[in-house]
């Protein structure tokens, strides 16, 4: 089990942002050598702050934050009139057996209140993660508070200041450590996952919550107060340890706050954030639509850090609910996805993390292959043992997220000592299930398409063809490019020429060789060769009509529909570039409240529990908006709607580890600009007019509005418009007021 020091550890990555934010300025880390990129600040972020003139009643409407591991939802405690924070830590999981692993809740810290506020105000300041509020809980007295979850330390820290009357005392709540799913669906609960119940002592200014539990941990939580004059500050923390050491590690981690003091921590925690956000911003004539993108990134930041855990569906802003594990059947896949192109390889890492540390547990998932196999089934804790046989498709898939994280990388060693060992075993377990039919192809004999199939054993499912057909081609790519194992390319190379072609039918691409896609479904697991593999592509005129087809049989029954349906449609069509329709699927996500399970205020989302991977797959199908790198080639601004006529992003990454930063004025595209951290080969396709360049770089036509650029690793290179003498500054969009601030919840 993973342990945090009370120095930051495993926050190696804010250790080290800090160090950089310590050493130079912020201007000098947001600018490029050819074209100076002013930094973003709090005057961009604050047109995005979600706002509350009432207090939030429930979990979905609540300000939330977070720092990877620790995190706090802060909205009115059900059945009363106090405000709590109700405190999650992503790792805490109780483990009934080996296999068997669930999320349990920790409790809350409360604001008691007698009767409902007089007033209530309250903002999430995006720039600074921090939320700040005022509160007259009667007419004689006012309170101000702030609150954040301290990057660089596990601790949230509160702080409630007097303006007129009397301060409050907070109170702790805990919750018991119970299967949330179980007494949802009403099922018995066995004698040996009933946890003690959670023991509350203090030792000197410091209080404790201690919940133990049967597996042989114990996670406590620790709180103290700090009063002035006018004020008191209360830092809480949570530890997760084996029995006995759980109290000892979060009395140091309490102690090295007071003694780091709360501006230093506030410092600290607000120059990680500010770099943070000057790694990647988009702006666009829809400022609703611009806030969405900016609070998933935040999201994203609060629920993990690059040495934490894993975001699984609800991060760490724990919630009754039937989903108390990671589901690897979609939910995981989706909820990395802006993370690519959004320029934050970073916070791929515990995913990562978990996929090198886990080899024994996917070879025993794949039982009885497990000597040359690996895969996981639907869902799992921590541990990854989840025992494969349905869904064949749920291991490949998540490698192809790790696959992404390498192409935007390039890091080589990633390739050929990590993630290829992983391709094999994935490769391995497929081909058990292969047999030549009497037709000369090679057939999946069994396979079942996420949540469509009710039962097993669906031969040649499209997502297992698509995926195995990925497989292949990149085992080749990469045998061949590092000469490892020479003597199974030929296999892969045979696999690939006789394998099945996807089943279709009149209506288009069909779920497995037996199954038509008759019933609305909200996976679009048999379209994933489309997207996000683009092994069929709109580039490609014989593919176009199957994908059409394919795409208009699915969204024509949208009554099984879910939030990520939607979404998903929205980046199917911007790969087929078409951006009006593309822009109305993903409208009809973020303001129409009037679909299946629509989003919160705050762009949370739940369907009987959260599940966070939709609002994040959102914020990737905008990015497929504004910049697309598959294929080898780097699309600019591949589907601008008509009524985004300004648009405007910085470091969105490309898919070869390149950075791009560029603006579109009045429907035109004025300047790119182009920074190669890798030295991979370029093309670029652009609308650009007559492009030219800010200094002797070589600039080669290729095809229609297609050019390549000869960048060495290092180089950047800005492109404008021929029409434009020097290119066109690249900044933020001049917001609409009238969309400023869109979230949250106001009356």
């Amino acid at each position: 089990m993973e342990k945090i020091d009370v120095d930051g550890s495993p926050y190696k990555f804010i250790r080290r942002t800090w160090s950089v934010v310590a050493a130079i300025s912020l201007a000098l880390i947001s600018t490029a050598p050819a074209l100076d990129i002013p930094p973003i600040n709090s005057d961009f972020l604050s047109r995005h702050d979600l706002l509350w003139d009432q207090m939030p009643p429930d979990w979905a409407s609540g300000a939330f934050q977070g720092n990877g591991l620790l995190g706090a939802m802060i909205s009115q405690q059900p059945n009363s009139n106090n405000l709590r924070w109700h405190i999650g830590r992503t790792d805490v999981y109780f483990t009934a057996k080996p296999g068997n692993q669930y999320r349990v809740p920790i409790g809350d810290l409360v604001w008691p209140l007698n009767q409902p506020p007089v007033s209530f105000s309250m903002r999430l300041d995006l720039w600074n993660a921090e939320v700040v509020g005022t509160l007259k809980p009667d007419a004689g007295t006012e309170l101000k508070w702030n609150s954040f979850t301290a990057s660089g330390m596990p601790v949230q820290v509160i702080r409630i200041t007097s303006v007129a009357g009397n301060l409050p005392q907070m109170e702790w709540h805990p919750a018991p450590a119970v299967n949330a799913r179980a007494i949802i669906r009403k099922e018995v609960i066995p004698p040996e996952e009933i946890n003690p119940s959670p023991v509350i002592s203090k030792d000197g200014d410091i209080s404790y919550s201690l919940q133990s539990l049967r597996d042989g941990n114990e996670y406590v939580t620790a709180w103290t107060q700090v009063a002035s004059q006018d004020s008191e500050t209360y830092y809480l923390t949570v530890a997760f340890a084996p029995a006995g050491k759980a109290k000892a590690q979060a009395t140091e981690t309490i102690h090295q706050a007071l003694k780091t003091g709360y501006d230093a921590i506030l410092e600290k925690h607000q120059a990680w954030w500010h770099f943070y956000w000057n790694q990647n911003w988009i702006s666009l004539t829809d400022t609703r639509l611009e806030s969405y993108y900016e609070i998933q990134l935040y999201k994203l930041a609060s629920a993990t850090r690059e040495d934490t855990t894993p975001i699984d569906l609800m991060g760490p802003w724990y919630r009754e609910s039937p989903w108390l594990k990671t589901w690897w059947n979609l939910n995981i896949q989706l909820t990395y996805w802006p993370i690519y192109a959004g320029n934050h390889l970073e916070l791929g890492d515990p995913l990562l993390r978990m996929l090198d540390q886990h080899h024994d547990a996917f070879a025993a998932n794949a039982k009885p292959y497990e000597q040359d196999s690996m895969t996981i089934g639907r869902t799992s804790g921590p541990d990854a043992l989840s025992p494969g046989g349905r869904e064949l498709c749920n291991f490949p898939w998540i490698l192809h997220n790790y696959w992404l994280q390498y192409r935007y990388s390039m890091d080589e060693a990633m390739l050929r000592d990590r993630l290829y060992p992983l391709l094999k075993g994935a490769t391995n377990y497929y081909m058990h299930f292969l047999k030549m039919g009497p037709d000369g192809k090679l057939h999946l004999i069994s396979g079942l398409s996420p949540e469509y199939h009710k039962d097993a054993n669906h031969p040649d499912c499209n997502i297992d063809l698509a995926l195995l057909r990925w497989l292949c081609q990149t085992l080749i790519e990469t045998a061949t490019k590092f000469n490892l194992d020479p003597e199974m390319i030929p296999k892969w190379k045979e696999t690939l020429e006789n394998l099945a072609p996807y089943p279709v039918n009149e209506k288009g691409l069909m779920v497995s060789a037996d199954t038509s896609f008759d019933l609305s479904h909200r996976h679009y697991s048999h379209l994933l060769m489309i997207y996000p593999l683009g092994l069929m592509n709109w580039e490609n005129p014989q593919d176009r009509p199957l994908m059409e087809k394919s795409f208009e049989n699915w969204t024509s029954m949208t009554e099984g529909f879910r939030g990520f349906s939607f979404t998903g449609a929205a980046a199917i069509l911007a790969r087929m570039g078409k951006a009006d329709e593309a822009e109305q699927w993903l409208q009809k996500w973020v303001n129409d409240g009037k679909i299946p399970y629509p989003m919160s205020p705050t762009t949370m989302y739940a369907e009987a529990g959260p599940v966070i991977e939709t609002p994040l797959s959102g914020a990737e199908a905008l990015q497929e908006f504004l910049l697309q790198s598959w294929g080898d080639k780097i699309r600019v601004f591949p589907a601008i709607p008509k009524d985004w006529p300004d648009v405007a992003f910085y470091h969105m990454r490309a898919e070869g580890a390149f950075l791009i930063s560029a603006c579109r004025v009045h429907g035109k595209t004025r300047t790119i600009q182009v920074e190669s951290l890798a030295g991979a080969p370029c093309r670029i396709e652009t609308d650009l007019l007559d492009p030219q360049t800010d200094h002797p770089v070589h600039l080669k036509k290729i095809g229609p509005n297609l050019y390549e650029l000869s960048l060495k690793k290092g180089e950047s290179v800005t492109l404008f418009a021929g029409t434009d003498s020097t290119p066109h500054p690249i900044a933020p969009v001049r917001p609409n007021p009238k969309l400023v601030n869109s979230f949250g919840l106001k009356g």
